[in-house]
């Protein structure tokens, strides 16, 4: 996703734009068919509070050299947390 969604002259969050489009496929799953006119769903974004905080405790592990701290690798995660997913037990593959 871009970090942005342009619709006519506005631009939108990605998270606005995914959730107004989820609104429009719902309709047409329960419904049958698209929506006239949708309004834009402002939402807001939760993902990011399961990142940690930057911390140079965070690189205490042996596989960093001692002192490393990469503070902007956090900032990172933090944008790119949208992507994550709930995990589902498959309890038929046991």
């Amino acid at each position: 996703m871009p970090d942005e969604v342009w619709i006519g002259a506005e631009n939108i969050p990605p998270v606005d734009y995914l959730a107004t489009l989820g609104y429009a496929v719902e309709q047409l799953l329960t419904v049958g068919k698209v929506p006239a006119t949708v309004d834009r769903k402002s939402v807001r974004f939760t993902a990011d509070r399961y990142v940690a905080e930057d911390s140079p405790k965070l690189w205490g592990w042996i596989i960093f050299p001692e002192g490393f701290h990469a503070p902007r690798l956090m900032e990172l995660a933090r944008l790119q947390a949208w992507t994550l997913k709930p995990a589902l037990l498959d309890r038929q593959s046991k």
